[in-house]
C-alpha cells in the first residue's frame, strides 16, 4: 500500500480532527491520541497504528508513546508500519506543538518487532521487567526516536 493513500485517508478527516481537538482543549501542549488506519481500494482495513501520551511520566524526554501498531499477515512487509507511524507522527504534529521523542515497547522475545522499530531509526533506550499483560512478569525493552522529526525524515 502506497504512503499516498493512507496519507489521503488521514487529509480527508485532518480538518475535522482539527476542528474536534480545538473544540475540546485548550493548550497546544495536551497530548492528543492519535489513530491511524490502512486500509485497501475496497475499504478494508489492513492494518492501524496509535501514538498517544507517555503513561510514564518520569520519562520526559520521550512525551510520546507508541501505543499500538498491527499490520494483517498478508500486507507485512510492504511498507504500511512505517506508513502508519509517519503518518501518525505528521498528524500529531500538525495537532500540537510537541517535538520530543516518541518511545516505543516491546517484549525481548519479540525481535521481529525489534528489528523493525530500529530498522524505522528507532535507537534501544532501556530493559525492564513488566508483569503488565498477563499478570507474569517478562522481559521488555523500550526503543525511541529522540525527536518526532526524525521519524518524518527517514
Amino acid at each position: 500500500m502506497p504512503l499516498e493513500f493512507v496519507t489521503n485517508v488521514n487529509q480527508s478527516r485532518r480538518e475535522s480532527l482539527l476542528q474536534q481537538w480545538s473544540q475540546t482543549h485548550d493548550s497546544k501542549h495536551t497530548i492528543p491520541s492519535i489513530y491511524v488506519v490502512a486500509v485497501t481500494s475496497e475499504n478494508q482495513v489492513v492494518g492501524y497504528c496509535e501514538l498517544g501520551p507517555n503513561p510514564e511520566p518520569s520519562e520526559t524526554q520521550y512525551p510520546i508513546s507508541l501505543e499500538t501498531i498491527h499490520v494483517a499477515k498478508k500486507y507485512q512487509g510492504c511498507g504500511i508500519s512505517k506508513s502508519l507511524i509517519v503518518e501518525a507522527v505528521r498528524l500529531m504534529l500538525s495537532l500540537s506543538d510537541m517535538t520530543g521523542g516518541v518511545v516505543v515497547k516491546a517484549f525481548q522475545q519479540n525481535q521481529r518487532a525489534i528489528s523493525f522499530y530500529k530498522k524505522v531509526g528507532a535507537e534501544w533506550l532501556w530493559d525492564f521487567e513488566t508483569s503488565e499483560y498477563g499478570g507474569q512478569s517478562r522481559q521488555a525493552v523500550a526503543l525511541g526516536w529522540k525527536s518526532m522529526k526524525d521519524i518524518i525524515s527517514k
